[in-house]
């Protein structure tokens, strides 16, 4: 489970822990939550470390292919398809605070820092962003893809993105992308995020902006872009991640220790 999320306190904070305490031991998806529950006098060595995956083979089968697309063909519908593009993928949801990436776009634009703004989905917030990105973003460097099922198209949309950004809170979108060795942009206030956040590693797979700051979003995209990260490095740091941890066979080992009664291994 998610363990603590870290803003426990009073009643929930006494009924969680207690609840915690009766088990044999825990297993949950971050070494945060671990850490919180070692602080609340849960032993180290009842809670273990399972992280989260998806189709890891599928998603692996992928890989070997990206270095033969074309950028040009694959973002066809924009004007500019080599300049770099940042991409949401998931549900188009009010929690996932899309309207802060249109709002970025538009300020780079102004300061002639062009990007493109692509967002893969659909949801409640659909008509909303279609909207205010026509009025914000110059024609040409946005476009709204609408709902994949394809994860052949879904790899090449994803992996061809220079950055990944999600205002809101991350969740699995960040191992989706990390998959396809696309680096991560979302929100530092981890009480708010998802526990796959903690995939993402600061300069080396992804970046970090303070909660609901646009003004440091921007600043965070045009640090990243400006510091002429080798993107071939970085891909190679975003599976670097998912084959160490975020996939189903790093999961099996650790059900199996704790079957055979080992000690977590983290």
């Amino acid at each position: 489970g998610h363990g603590f999320y870290g803003n426990e306190t009073g009643l929930k904070l006494f009924l969680r822990k207690n609840f915690y305490k009766l088990a044999n031991g825990q297993i949950v998806y971050e070494r945060r939550s671990k850490n919180i529950m070692i602080q609340h006098g849960i032993d180290a060595d009842k809670v273990h470390l399972i992280f989260n995956s998806l189709d890891y083979d599928l998603h692996k089968s992928f890989r070997p292919k990206i270095n033969q697309l074309n950028k040009s063909l694959i973002f066809s519908f924009f004007k500019e398809p080599l300049i770099p593009t940042l991409l949401f993928i998931g549900r188009l949801t009010k929690v996932k605070k899309i309207k802060m990436l249109i709002e970025a776009g538009s300020e780079l634009h102004k300061k002639k820092f062009k990007v493109n703004i692509l967002i893969v989905g659909d949801g409640a917030r659909a008509d909303f962003l279609k909207n205010m990105a026509a009025k914000e973003l110059p024609q040409g460097y946005f476009h709204f893809y609408g709902a994949s099922y394809s994860e052949e198209d879904n790899a090449k949309l994803i992996s061809m993105s220079d950055m990944c950004v999600s205002p809101g809170n991350v969740g699995l979108t960040a191992i989706h992308c990390l998959s396809y060795g696309t680096p991560v942009c979302t929100h530092n206030n981890h009480i708010n995020q998802m526990p796959e956040v903690e995939a993402i590693e600061k300069g080396h797979n992804g970046i970090f902006f303070k909660e609901n700051d646009l003004q440091d979003l921007i600043s965070q995209l045009v640090l990243w872009f400006e510091s002429k990260n080798n993107r071939e490095e970085i891909r190679k740091n975003c599976f670097e991640v998912i084959d160490n941890y975020y996939n189903p066979y790093y999961q099996v080992e650790v059900v199996e220790n704790i079957l055979s009664g080992g000690k977590p291994k983290i």
